[in-house]
């Protein structure tokens, strides 16, 4: 059997490198780049280090090859399609579906009887059987009977200790045999595999993982808010709260909430809902939080450099961390990438240094990282730390100090102690701390 997994990105590459270690394994992505890494047995995840030789062992035996299209080799070989590709929100916070549609479309022009779909890539309940389905039955098959189709929600954490295989797959049919089909795919290659009653409730289970961590996460983000008038520190509140051994989760408040599933996921929820004049009020309460907590930090910053006598529009900033998430690659909906843009309009000059990211294209502008952050501190007036990089821990901050015109350290993350930089000479602020 042939498995052909389109979307080859955080969850589409390891899902690949998993399967072929049990099948043969066709990947599918529009990125040239990352066509040619693959075929070259060469790993571009980086917070995913562990699948080098992996991925090298899948391309030289044979097992994995990656291609620009669904084309008529992949028909003949291929007879299972898991779709992974991005599911963004557009400027107005409404999903857009057009990767979902567009592979169901080429899915379309080469599915046979027997084949197997399924669909990961997070959306709202029915958009397997309202969006995809009828795509899909546009090649004179249907459903549940010519072929067979499932969701499964993608369960990725990427830089964390968590593999694919050993993630608690749900899974979801159209029918039951779909469900049970797509459940002994699973099975292969997954050690624990949960099949739900149906497609729609697989779908569920994504919107409410998701939404249930934005939510606390907001809570958590307003009660720092309250703690930095009261004079309390959050971060220590949080920590003694943790050692309740039941009934008690501990989230952390930050400069804001990024990544591909948060800041969008739920988004996704309110839009479903909408359909039943249903508005998940609370979800869209907790993303109204979520959102503000970049212009609250830039307000800290503001009131530090006030004390220093600096206006915003006249300071130097450098942004420690880009990506979204501690030691990865990944600046998707970067709450660092926001700080940066508000920075920008506020005539501040700011610059960035992320290991992790060198360059990237934010709204039309191509940035660089500084390559030496003891160079780019030089005249510099706070430092701003946007990602919590292990890298970051090893700074020379004796260094950098002398370097710098006014010592501000605004704490994005909460990532260090307050003593620490003081003996430095450095304003210390972080979110919540009072």
């Amino acid at each position: 059997m042939t498995v052909c997994i389109i979307g080859l990105g955080y969850v589409g590459l390891p899902m690949a490198i998993a399967f072929s270690k049990k099948y043969k394994v066709i990947g599918i992505d529009i990125d040239k780049n990352k066509i040619n890494s693959i075929n070259k047995g060469h790993n571009y995840l980086i917070e995913a280090k562990y699948l080098d030789q992996e991925l090298k062992n899948a391309v030289e035996s044979g097992k994995l090859r990656a291609t620009l299209k669904i084309d008529e080799n992949v028909k003949e070989e291929a007879s299972t399609y898991i779709i992974s590709v991005p599911t963004p929100i557009d400027e107005k916070k409404r999903p857009i579906l057009t990767p979902i549609i567009s592979v169901g479309r080429e899915i379309a022009k080469v599915i046979k009887k027997g084949d197997l779909v399924i669909l990961e890539s997070t959306t709202y309940p029915g958009t397997t059987r309202e969006v995809l389905k009828p795509i899909l039955e546009e090649s004179g098959l249907t459903a549940g009977k010519d072929f067979h189709l499932a969701y499964s929600p993608e369960r990725i954490d990427p830089g964390s200790k968590w593999k694919i295989e050993d993630i608690p797959k749900i899974v979801g049919g159209y029918t039951k045999e779909c469900g049970k089909k797509a459940a002994r795919l699973y099975q292969q290659i997954i050690k624990k595999v949960v099949l739900v009653r149906d497609e729609k409730t697989a779908e569920a289970v994504k919107m409410l993982e998701n939404a249930f961590r934005a939510i606390n996460i907001a809570y958590i983000n307003e009660f720092a808010q309250y703690c930095q008038i009261e004079g309390i520190d959050a971060k220590e509140v949080i920590q003694a709260a943790s050692t309740k051994p039941y009934g008690f989760m501990p989230f952390w408040p930050s400069l804001g909430v990024g990544g591909h599933c948060i800041p969008v996921d739920p988004w996704y929820l309110i839009e479903r809902g909408r359909i039943f004049e249903y508005y998940f009020d609370l979800v869209s309460l907790a993303m109204r939080i979520n959102d503000e907590m970049p212009y609250f930090t830039l307000n800290l910053l503001r009131d530090a450099l006030d004390e220093e006598k600096v206006p915003l529009r006249d300071a130097k900033i450098i942004l420690l961390g880009i990506s979204y998430k501690k030691n990865t690659a990944d600046p998707r909906e970067s709450p660092s990438l926001r700080f940066y843009e508000l920075l920008k309009m506020k005539k501040a000059r700011v610059l960035y240094y992320d290991p992790y990211i060198p360059s990237l294209h934010f709204k039309g502008e191509s940035i660089k990282s500084e390559s030496n952050l003891e160079k780019a501190v030089e005249n510099a007036h706070a430092l701003v730390l946007g990602t919590d990089h292990e890298i970051f821990k090893v700074i020379n901050f004796k260094k950098i100090a002398e370097k710098m015109a006014t010592k501000i350290f605004l704490d994005g993350k909460n990532m260090f102690n307050k003593e620490d930089l003081e003996k430095f000479g450095f304003k210390y602020v972080g979110v919540g701390r009072g």
